[in-house]
């Protein structure tokens, strides 16, 4: 998966909170702001326990935080779905039962 970095809302939900980004960034364990400013402006992807945080913090998913990101996410692993499916062969038959069991329960 490509790690570009896409739009997010989380300065929409820090304003919403009224907390600043100096606030937030002693939150998180920040030493400065810097940080926070650039996951804001889509500049750098939050580490995954800072991402976690910031769901925490704001009582909001991380997919409805990083919107842009979680969609990149969707559509790249239902891309991915359709090949594996394609290229389930060369396996126990068990083993491919199972998988498409699994990948029928996800189209439910």
């Amino acid at each position: 998966m490509k790690h570009q970095v896409s739009r997010n809302h989380l300065r929409r939900h820090r304003k919403r909170s009224g907390l600043s980004q100096r606030e937030i960034s002693v939150l998180l364990g920040y030493r400065n702001q810097w940080q926070v400013l650039r996951h804001e402006r889509s500049e750098t992807l939050p580490p995954l326990l800072m991402a976690l945080a910031y769901e925490v913090i704001f009582r909001v998913p991380v997919s409805a935080i990083f919107v842009g990101i979680h969609s990149t996410a969707l559509r790249t692993v239902e891309q991915n779905l359709a090949v594996f499916e394609r290229n389930l062969t060369g396996r126990s038959a068990r083993a491919i039962a199972q998988k498409l069991k699994w990948l029928k329960e996800r189209h439910k």
